[in-house]
């Protein structure tokens, strides 16, 4: 048996690295597995409220960074233009991300960004409550996506540096050691990540920053700090 794969129960072929496309529809044979609570490592508990949050649709595991490649490249070969997505970070013993309600919306342009409005919502599955939570984004402006081609990056008013932002999910930062030309980094475990204070649910127990280190005093960080190496990355898709 093929280690790395997706599924135990047999090897998976990985698909051939397409050339760019922001609409190229994901090939025939996808790596998409059922994302059954032990492929992801959730408890029961854990995999039924992440499927009680999206009305108990299906999930599919579509990237895994640890299986797949953790460079941008690889997710984007693995997601295409799927979705919804949720996305699931592991960090020690952190488990979290967020969901959107559209796929990654690429630009025609490889060096440039997209940014649109989308439906999204943050959770915790665990270290941070007593159990799983789901996050409301209590603000419009909080609501958006911005999508670097592969090889582009947002403005700094969009996040800056970064590849992918999923509200105030951030993956693909510039790399903790540098960059070269304040770059955005090509590995999506370099991720920022923090909640507003106002939309964080009583009963949060993780870290928090001080003095304003976020946007404002108070303000969540699901990974421990704003600025973490990420275990793990998982995505996501929803059917239809």
């Amino acid at each position: 048996m093929a280690s790395g794969s997706h599924a135990d129960e047999a090897p998976i072929a990985s698909p051939v690295e397409p050339q760019y496309s922001p609409t190229k529809e994901a090939p025939t044979g996808s790596t998409a597995v059922s994302a059954s609570a032990g492929v992801l490592g959730l408890t029961d508990e854990q995999q039924d409220a992440l499927r009680g949050w999206v009305d108990g649709r299906q999930l599919r595991l579509l990237y895994r960074a640890s299986c797949d490649g953790s460079r941008y490249e690889d997710l984007l070969r693995c997601v295409r233009d799927a979705g919804p997505l949720v996305f699931v970070i592991r960090k020690d013993d952190y488990v979290f991300g967020g969901y959107m309600g559209d796929g990654l919306k690429l630009p025609e342009d490889p060096r440039g960004f997209d940014s649109y409005s989308s439906d999204l919502w943050h959770f915790s599955l665990a270290g941070h409550f007593d159990g799983p939570t789901k996050i409301k984004l209590l603000h419009t402006w909080e609501k958006r996506v911005t999508v670097a081609g592969p090889e582009g990056n947002p403005p700094l008013k969009c996040g800056g540096n970064v590849r992918l932002c999923i509200a105030r999910l951030f993956l693909g930062t510039l790399s903790l050691a540098g960059g070269a030309n304040g770059s955005p980094g090509d590995d999506v475990l370099s991720c920022r990540h923090w909640v507003d204070n106002r939309d964080v649910p009583a009963g949060y127990r993780g870290s928090r920053a001080e003095h304003g280190g976020a946007d404002n005093d108070g303000a969540a960080y699901f990974g421990g700090k704003w600025r973490f190496q990420a275990d793990d990355v998982h995505v996501l898709s929803l059917s239809q």
